[in-house]
Formats: structure tokens, C-alpha cells, sequence
């Protein structure tokens, strides 16, 4: 009994025994080399990966040497990149949000005409001085420039594309005679900002005196005593028919309704072409005052007559309107205010 129970536990260990292990036979090896045995395998060589191009990556030196291709990291593989990460240099600078509103805020390049007036047509633009003396702005007939002489700033740009301030009438930027000197078209200066040189219409067989020509006093320009020296000539148009009636007025308002007789001039007769006269107005604005010689009388010329004063309210600080006005007595007859001018002396 006991040598059969011997054996069967023989039987039962010979079953559960593991074969003898025979390298790459029942037992696998690692890159070639038996893990049979004491010691420590070192495992090496990229896992089995050979050398060459892998796509971005290039493997080299039995899969030691892992390296990445130039341009392989490109703007559609990068999502965000760190701004303190980015190098600037003189023709790549980042812009704040305070510099881009202050550059947002300059004003557009300034074209002569279009967004910046001329003077005469002159333009502004540039460096330099514009003399506003008659000669230069083509006022020939008018004699006084004393306002005239005085010079103005005149806007400089050290290129076309560096932005000006905006710019703000009377603010950095100044008028001229109260006129705004932004915006488009041209800009006409007269000798003073209370003097006028005007060309009247045609007025052709009327019943009445009709308004040709109208020299605008503008508000709050005469602020001391002074002179205005009125001369202004009545022409015949077309043929020597009927008389001419010659008249000057003054108003509040662009009208000779209402308006306020200040000279009754000589008339054209049926020979005559033209006719011509030359009024002085004594305004003393402290007492708001206008005198005038022989309102009612019909001369050419204070000059050369007599006659008695006539005194009208004159206020400076509104807007008045020396109206000159004909009346051809002929429907076939037209006339014509060649020109008036005023002349200020203080």
C-alpha cells in the first residue's frame, strides 16, 4: 500500500511540472538576447523602431536620433501662443488698446479743397507764411488792407501719412474774418471783416426801386467810431431807352422792405450810360448811431455838396445790409449796379 501511493503522488507532480525552458523555444527573447539566467536585461534601441522619415519626426542612429523637420511646426498646428513668448523687433511691435484709440482718434490726411479749405485758392497746406495783403488775394480795387496785413497760422504736416489732431475751429485751428476754415470748398476774404466788393444783377423795366447789389455789415465788426466811404456806379445794359433812378439803402434785413433811405444818387437820363456815386457814413456804435449827408437830396457826391444830416439807429452787434437799388423807368430798358464797395477807415 504504501508504494502505490508513493507512485501516485509521483504521477500528480509529473503532471503540474513546468518543461525545461529552452530559449526561443518555449520562451521568448528580448531584441535577440535569452531572458534565461541571473543579471539585469537592458533594454535599448527605440522598442524596435528602424531609422528614417516618420513624417514631422526624422529617426536616425539605430532609432537613437529622434529629429523634428524644419517647418514642421506650422500656424495650423500651433493653437495659443504665450504674447510674452513672442520677440518684437523694430518692424514687429504689438499695439495696445490705448495706442490703437488714440490712433483711431487723429484726424484723416488734410486734402486742400476737400476736407480743409483754401484761402483764394490757395491752398493750406505746407509750411510757410500766406500773406493776406491785397496783391495776394486779389482785391486790387480795394485800397486799406489793415486787417488784411495781420498773418495767420497756417497748418504744417511733416508727411502725408502722419494724422493730424483733430481739429476744431477757433480751437487749434483759427478762422478767418469768423469763418471756419474746415470743411470743403474755398474760403473768399474781404479787406476787413466790415468791407464788401459786390457785383449787382440786372433789373429791367420796373415800377418801383428793385434791389441789384447788397454789402453785408456783419454783427459786432465795427465796434469803434469809424468811416464807411461808399462808392458804387449804375450802368445802363443795353440801349438808351428811358430814365435810371439810382438809390441806396439800409436794412436789418436783405429787403428794401422796410429799409431805411440813405442816399438818392443822380439819375440816367436817356443819353446818359452811367451814373456814379461816392457817400460817407459817420457810425459811432458807443450811442448807436449812423449819419449820413443829404438822405433825401439827389447829388453824386457828399463831397461836393451841402445838405443836412440824417441820423438812423445803427446797432453793432446785429447784421446790416447797405442795399443798392435801380428802377428803369422803360420795360425796354435794363439796369445793372456795376459794382459797390466799402471802404472803413477808423
Amino acid at each position: 500500500m504504501a508504494l502505490k501511493s508513493t507512485w501516485r503522488k509521483v504521477e500528480e507532480l509529473e503532471a503540474g511540472k513546468q518543461d525545461n525552458l529552452v530559449s526561443g523555444t518555449n520562451i521568448k527573447t528580448i531584441n535577440g538576447d535569452s531572458i534565461l539566467g541571473s543579471g539585469n536585461l537592458v533594454v535599448s534601441g527605440g522598442g524596435g523602431i528602424s531609422d528614417g522619415d516618420k513624417g514631422d519626426i526624422t529617426v536616425s542612429g539605430s532609432g537613437s536620433v529622434w529629429t523634428i523637420d524644419n517647418l514642421a511646426v506650422n500656424n495650423a498646428k500651433i493653437n495659443d501662443v504665450d504674447a510674452t513668448k513672442v520677440t518684437e523687433d523694430a518692424t514687429h511691435r504689438f499695439a495696445t488698446d490705448t495706442e490703437k484709440a488714440t490712433w483711431n482718434a487723429k484726424q484723416d490726411a488734410l486734402i486742400s479743397g476737400t476736407n480743409i479749405k483754401s484761402i483764394e485758392g490757395q491752398s493750406l497746406l505746407g509750411s510757410g507764411n500766406i500773406d493776406l495783403s491785397k496783391s495776394d488775394v486779389g482785391l486790387s480795387n480795394v485800397d486799406n488792407t489793415s486787417d488784411l496785413d495781420k498773418p495767420i497760422s497756417i497748418l504744417t504736416q511733416t508727411a502725408l501719412n502722419t494724422k493730424q489732431d483733430t481739429l476744431i475751429s477757433a480751437t487749434n485751428i483759427k478762422t478767418v474774418n469768423g469763418s471756419s476754415l474746415l470743411g470743403s470748398g474755398n474760403l473768399t476774404i474781404n479787406n476787413s471783416p466790415s468791407l464788401g466788393l459786390v457785383t449787382g444783377t440786372n433789373v429791367t423795366g420796373v415800377t418801383a426801386m428793385t434791389k441789384s447789389a447788397t454789402i453785408t455789415l456783419p454783427a459786432n465788426t465795427i465796434s469803434t467810431v469809424s468811416i464807411l466811404e461808399i462808392e458804387a456806379r449804375a450802368i445802363r445794359v443795353a440801349t438808351l431807352t428811358g430814365s435810371i433812378a439810382f438809390q441806396m439803402y439800409i436794412n436789418t434785413s436783405d429787403s428794401l422792405t422796410g429799409a431805411t433811405l440813405l442816399g438818392v444818387f443822380n439819375s440816367m437820363t436817356t443819353s446818359n450810360w452811367f451814373t456814379q456815386a461816392r457817400r460817407s457814413l459817420f457810425i459811432n456804435p458807443t450811442i448807436n448811431t449812423l449819419i449820413c449827408v443829404n438822405t433825401g437830396t439827389t447829388v453824386a457826391t457828399d463831397f461836393t455838396s451841402t445838405g443836412a444830416n440824417g441820423s438812423v439807429t445803427f446797432d453793432e452787434t446785429q447784421t446790416y445790409y447797405l442795399i443798392f437799388a435801380v428802377q428803369p423807368s422803360s420795360t425796354a430798358t435794363t439796369a445793372t449796379v456795376q459794382y459797390a464797395f466799402v471802404k472803413r477807415y477808423v
